[in-house]
């Protein structure tokens, strides 16, 4: 072997070019006659080199220089020659991930066309009111309580707290917790809160129960996860479907994410009526091949 060939061919870089070139042979020979010479003529215009030294100004806060303009014009060749190559050689077949990728765009390219509409003030008014339940505001309240520590006083805690409440309606008939009770780790006064907040602080338990106290009298004893607590409710607010003004940004962005929805749909099924879909049957299983899944002889 001549010492020039032998030199090469015992570097580690030659082979691996000589594997590349030995599979793109190997998928045009499969191919047959299917695969397609790539376009030979790759332009990369003034446009393009803007926009990429725009995307670089971006991500780094200066424009680039001369040299990195260079590296980015010649990745960008680089991506068009393997791109070209990958699908002149068929790659793009027979991949789910690379079909799933293009339909995906497909997608996104729909959804661009939706979200160009914007609603008028008429249309964001009739999807709130059709909507109406997904903009409802809970219940809120604002209330104190006071804390009996069932580790603190054992026994006692249940008796001590039905004391304890008496007191309270009798000397503190406008929810003043007025130093009864045993300290509590947390705070003994909340405001405007809605029943999701109360579980997430008390438990699920204890929050049922509380939003449904009426207002302006103590009750208990109400148990949570920390002990048993005598509830003042000071305020309660109703569940609501707040005005338009006050949430038409989120109605905006739920029409334009519906819109975009329902213009996906559309241009799908106008593509769908260019195709004929045929699912073939399964293949039948044979006697014997059925008996065995079930065990027969």
């Amino acid at each position: 072997m001549p010492p020039l060939l032998k030199r090469i061919l015992s570097e580690p870089l030659h082979h691996f070019l000589l594997l590349g070139v030995g599979i793109f042979a190997l998928y045009a020979w499969l191919g047959g006659g299917d695969a397609k010479a790539p376009e030979r003529r790759i332009v990369v215009s003034a446009a393009d080199a803007a926009q990429m030294a725009e995307f670089w100004a971006k991500r780094w806060s200066r424009p680039p220089t001369p040299r990195e303009l260079r590296g980015l014009v010649d990745a960008r060749v680089r991506e068009e020659v393997l791109y070209r190559e990958a699908l002149a050689l068929g790659l793009d077949r027979d991949d789910t991930i690379v079909r799933r990728r293009l339909a995906q765009k497909m997608e996104f390219l729909f959804e661009d066309l939706g979200g160009r509409v914007e609603p008028s003030e008429e249309e964001l008014r009739a999807y709130l009111a059709e909507h109406r339940d997904r903009f409802r505001e809970p219940a809120r309240l604002t209330l104190s309580h006071v804390y009996v520590s069932l580790d603190r006083r054992g026994e006692a805690a249940e008796p001590d707290a039905e004391r304890i409440l008496a007191t309270l309606r009798k000397t503190s008939p406008d929810g003043d917790p007025g130093g009864h009770g045993d300290a509590f780790p947390l705070a003994s006064a909340y405001t405007d809160v809605d029943g999701d907040e109360i579980a997430g602080i008390f438990g699920a338990r204890f929050a049922d129960r509380v939003t449904e106290l009426p207002p302006g009298a103590w009750h208990g004893p109400v148990e949570s996860g920390y002990g048993v607590h005598l509830v003042f409710v000071h305020r309660r607010t109703e569940p609501r479907v707040p005005a338009l003004a006050e949430v038409e940004q989120r109605v905006r962005d739920e029409w334009r994410a519906a819109r975009r929805r329902e213009v996906n749909e559309a241009i799908f099924a106008k593509l769908l009526e260019g195709y004929e879909v045929v699912e073939e049957p399964a293949a039948p299983r044979t006697a014997a091949r059925a008996g065995d899944e079930r065990g027969t002889p």
